[in-house]
């Protein structure tokens, strides 16, 4: 699963070769040519074919071709229908579904609540990345009828619907359950399109054809599917402008280049970068333990230039984790630490570090997380700290989040809900928490925010978010924003979620008479 999604995260980071064979299919039917088929360039390849080992992003766009999740992310941020026609929280820590009725699976298997509960079983019990949330959330889970799912938590979550929209809300053929591991090579569930093994080739094009009698027909407008694996997004405008493929992720930039198609685009997903104070406690670095210290950092960073050098003035600054229209979002907070050289100086030198000091930072190369660290120390470098940059390979980077080994990392953070984000990189117990850093207040507001059930839940998540940013756990420095190119003569593009870090193909409809 890491590696799948170290190469999602290259790319949109690292320049890598690209095959010519990857640009462009061998016939009509796997190429942009098609009026009928739509040709989408993904930046990147399944590790397999398993929902579970899909890391969400351009993973969770191609599986969805084949694979209904029980509810779809809707254009505002919220969830709507799909698998599931209604849900709730009945209880702070009990989740119920009402299933569609007359859903089935390719083979016209009908889909009911034991398919699905044999599904979420899987998921409760399993340890890969693409569950993990799920897993450790999650007790039990019932059938209530024929079409009714009943999910008993240990504790409070509210973040379930979130996680049933995507990857582990992914229904497989229960037939398939009894083999599990031969999902890793076929496709088998209840989605608008059926997978095209003759014609794919895992790592470098995936095929789909639309199936009749799916439920929702006509939001898949399109008879053939076909995803080209183009790592590099030059090499993914080219192909977009030159014809080859209708849809490629890229930046603003490319639609002043020539070619026999000038896209037009749509903006996705924000992902936010932030350096996490990870030794708090000032175990390794000692300056860390006085949120004075912490402040002056946060202080430093002048973060409108970091977005004008790195995303083009298309980013957005900010010292927040919780993106704007999230609950707990205050634009207020972004206030609260303008680049003030001066100030940051004066706070080191209250707290007796008048010459600075000098801070390891562990990052990586994918994500520009190494690019961005290095604007970052240099302006740091103007209050006397030292930057010392360790950079890993991303599955290493990874792992060694865990670890008492790096007093502070550079962490991009994109597509999860603000409960999830908020608890999964500060919570006492979380990995990415590794010195066990504690705060009552913080503590207490989760205990609020996680209740689903609860008008107060907006409060405590607020509070949680601004916590963290006045005892400066981190320095936020700003968005960066995933970009959707698209040739406007073969499709149009209909609302793109908020929340999502891909379109689906549901997003995507041919123009008008085409």
């Amino acid at each position: 699963m890491l590696p799948a999604f170290r190469r999602l995260l290259a790319a949109f980071c690292l320049a890598t070769a690209l095959a010519s064979s990857a640009c462009s299919g061998p016939d009509a039917a796997t190429s942009g040519s098609d009026g009928r088929t739509i040709t989408l360039a993904s930046p990147s390849a399944l590790s397999d074919l398993d929902p579970y080992s899909c890391t969400g992003g351009q993973d969770q766009t191609v599986l969805g071709a084949v694979y209904d999740t029980l509810l779809r992310q809707a254009p505002d941020g919220g969830f709507q229908p799909a698998l599931a026609v209604s849900w709730r929280y009945e209880s702070p820590v009990r989740f119920t579904l009402q299933l569609r009725t007359g859903a089935t699976f390719a083979d016209g298997t009908p889909l009911d609540a034991e398919a699905v509960k044999r599904n979420l079983d899987r998921a409760a019990a399993s340890t890969g990345t693409a569950t993990a949330n799920f897993a450790a959330a999650v007790r039990s889970v019932a059938t209530e009828g024929p079409a009714r799912i009943a999910v008993t938590l240990h504790q409070p979550y509210p973040d379930l619907p979130a996680v049933l929209a995507g990857c582990t809300g992914m229904i497989v053929n229960p037939e398939r359950l009894v083999t599990p591991e031969t999902l890793a090579s076929t496709m088998d569930g209840s989605g608008p399109y059926t997978y095209d093994a003759a014609r794919s080739e895992p790592g470098t094009r995936y095929v789909f054809h639309r199936r009749a009698g799916y439920w929702d027909e006509g939001s898949y407008p399109f008879d053939t599917a076909v995803f080209e694996v183009i790592p590099d997004i030059d090499a993914g405008y080219e192909a977009l402008a030159a014809g080859r493929v209708d849809v490629a992720a890229g930046a603003s930039s490319a639609l002043q280049r020539a070619g026999q198609i000038v896209p037009a685009s749509v903006r996705g997903q924000d992902v936010q970068y932030l350096v996490n104070l990870l030794d708090r406690g000032g175990s390794r670095v000692p300056a860390l333990r006085d949120v004075r210290v912490r402040r002056a950092l946060n202080l430093a960073v002048d973060r409108g230039a970091v977005n004008t050098r790195f995303f083009a003035g298309a980013g957005r600054p900010t010292v927040q984790i919780v993106p704007p229209g999230a609950a707990g979002y205050d634009a207020a907070l972004d206030g609260t630490y303008p680049h003030d050289v001066v100030k940051a100086k004066q706070l080191l030198t209250q707290a007796g570090h008048p010459n600075g000091f000098t801070l390891t930072v562990l990052s990586t190369q994918s994500f520009k997380c190494d690019a961005v660290l290095q604007s970052v120390a240099a302006q740091w470098a103007a209050i006397g700290v030292k930057v010392e940059n360790v950079v890993k390979p991303y599955d290493e980077y990874l792992q060694s989040l865990a670890s008492q080994i790096y007093p502070a990392v550079i962490v991009p953070v994109q597509g999860t809900p603000p409960y999830t984000a908020l608890v999964n990189n500060f919570a006492e117990r979380s990995k990415r928490n590794p010195y066990r850093s504690t705060d009552a207040v913080f503590a207490e507001a989760r205990l609020q925010a996680q209740d689903a059930t609860s008008s107060a839940a907006v409060d405590g998540l607020h509070t949680m978010n601004s916590r963290l940013i006045d005892q400066a756990w981190y320095v936020g420095i700003g968005t960066s924003a995933v970009t959707w190119l698209y040739n406007p003569k073969k499709v149009e593009s209909v609302r793109m979620q908020e929340g999502g870090y891909n379109p689906g193909l549901y997003n995507w409809q041919p123009v008008q008479g085409d």
